[in-house]
């Protein structure tokens, strides 16, 4: 199995529930935690992420079906990403890192209509039904372009985000671990391939800024469509604000993490599982 490519491509919209800047907490720390995950759509961006994962492991088996898992492997690849486990976990995570004030600041913010506008907008254009008309919705952009100045809020928009920044971290992390953990198992992981691994994802994450800031840029163009120049204006604002910048990095992290973790037990679940096949 050659795990060093990125076989399981990461659709850009797969990442635009981070941007969501989701709320867990420990709920014996917490009373307010059922109201948080009610408002923040967090839960729907873990459904959607781990849907798109089970949709590129069944399409595996059209592209490239020597490779691609059965379906007892696929149990073992997911085991530790289910959604009830990588919720229990960012509750846990998440629950140390937020402050009771944070908390209450946060489910503040979370309860302004616009916030609420943004969010439904941005799971809107996770469905399947967001996904055709975000397609529709390009093809009329030459016949009636947004103006310059709603173009450039949605770009300050879309770069205090980091929605880019996000997705290549994610992306690249996903697929590191992939190649980490089969050159462990095979004894490979020397000084010399970690050297390689550095420069190949560093390359990797060069690679795939423009591209992925383009796709970002003209997926806000959609989601953000029916937002006036004031809305803009008043989103961009609580995009700067300190405390939403530096919970959207430590949930990226735990969120990462988790998942990264995930990644590499079922994968060495996997291997271990074909090689005693084989014998």
């Amino acid at each position: 199995m050659n795990y060093s490519k990125n076989k399981y491509k990461i659709i850009f919209f797969l990442f635009l529930f981070i941007i969501n800047f989701p709320l867990w907490a420990n709920p014996e720390k917490n009373i307010t935690l059922p109201k948080l995950l009610e408002v923040s759509g967090s839960l729907n961006g873990i459904s959607v992420f781990l849907r798109q994962v089970d949709l590129t492991i069944n399409q595996e088996r059209i592209t490239n079906p020597e490779e691609a898992l059965s379906e007892y492997e696929k149990e073992l690849y997911l085991k530790d990403l289910t959604y009830n486990g990588i919720v229990e976990k960012l509750m846990i995570d998440l629950g140390e890192k937020l402050s009771p004030n944070t908390q209450d600041y946060l489910l503040k913010l979370y309860d302004l209509e616009i916030i609420k506008r943004q969010i439904n907008a941005e799971a809107e254009s996770a469905t399947p039904e967001g996904i055709t008309n975000l397609t529709r919705y390009f093809q009329t952009l030459q016949k009636t372009p947004p103006s310059k100045k709603k173009i450039r809020l949605i770009h300050e928009l879309e770069s205090a985000f980091m929605a880019t920044e996000m997705s290549i971290y994610s992306i690249v992390s996903f697929t590191r671990a992939r190649t980490e953990t089969v050159l462990k198992y095979r004894n490979q992981w020397n000084s010399e391939n970690i050297q390689k691994l550095d420069y190949q994802f560093s390359k990797m994450s060069d690679n795939l800024e423009k591209p992925t800031r383009n796709q970002m840029r003209m997926a806000y163009l959609y989601i953000y469509k029916d937002f006036s120049i004031d809305e803009l204006e008043e989103l961009l604002l609580h995009a700067k604000d300190e405390k939403r910048i530096n919970y959207t990095v430590s949930f990226l992290d735990s969120f990462n993490r988790i998942v990264v973790e995930g990644v590499k037990k079922g994968l060495l679940s996997v291997l271990k599982y074909r090689e005693k096949s084989e014998t």
